[in-house]
């Protein structure tokens, strides 16, 4: 559902281009390396999660700073499913609506390896810096037992799903600007629907609120410069690849 309505939605405020044109510059061999770095920079910290996280807790509640310290207890499960679907959605959308605008082609190709690039590349820094951080989640300092004994529950700053989120929206946000200039509609559906998993994050007790004030800040950012790095064209020429 939530997949179906992003689609909906930008296909109704997403202007009809002439002819489609190819608007990002791809290298097999740069964007491969940065796309299979990016992947193992992904998968080995969760593969040695277990003996690197630090499991402390029971942790003190007090050491929490004011602001975040009203999120320890919140425990709905709901919200944690909404959130995966959310975040689900962000990924499969852009990818059918690309095929609905571009076809299966050269274009979708070079769309989907900056799209992806965006993504992964989050990905990457919210892991590394995840288990670097090792803050606990607001469930361990609430004493879910499910949480702590499992490196699972310290891994809060930043929050992940946010910043994929915000990231793949962004991306696919600039690829409509780039190809349609479609206006401000894109990026009001990256707020609401980024938001959305933010407060679903936080309302799942998993994440504080400034991790995902950050996750949003990280995963827009990058959604924004992978693609403006790979455009064709800029103002007073072209732009070379510079991932």
């Amino acid at each position: 559902m939530p997949g179906l309505i992003v689609i909906l939605f930008l296909t109704l405020c997403t202007p009809a281009a002439k002819a489609a044109e190819s608007v990002y510059r791809v290298d097999p061999v740069t964007d491969g390396i940065v796309l299979g770095g990016a992947s193992i920079a992904v998968a080995l910290p969760y593969l040695f999660s277990s003996k690197v996280v630090n499991k402390r807790c029971p942790c003190d509640p007090s050491e929490v700073n004011a602001f975040d310290r009203p999120v320890i207890g919140n425990d709905s499960q709901f919200a944690l499913l909404a959130s995966d679907l959310t975040v689900a959605a962000t990924i499969v959308s852009p990818a059918v609506f690309e095929m609905m605008d571009v076809g299966v082609g050269s274009l979708f190709v070079e769309d989907a390896v900056v799209f992806a690039e965006a993504v992964l590349v989050t990905a990457a820094l919210a892991t590394l810096t995840k288990h670097a951080v090792q803050r606990p989640l607001p469930r361990a300092y609430a004493g879910d037992p499910d949480y702590l004994n499992s490196a699972e529950g310290y891994r809060s700053f930043f929050s992940g799903h946010t910043a994929t989120a915000f990231s793949a929206l962004s991306a696919f946000a600039m690829t409509l600007h780039y190809r349609h200039r479609p206006g401000v509609w894109p990026w009001f559906a990256v707020g609401v629907i980024g938001s959305s998993v933010a407060v679903e994050r936080v309302l799942g007790g998993v994440h504080f609120y400034s991790d995902v004030l950050v996750g949003a800040v990280v995963g827009i950012g990058i959604g924004i410069l992978v693609p403006y790095l790979h455009r064709k064209e800029i103002a007073g020429g072209n732009l070379s690849i510079v991932p």
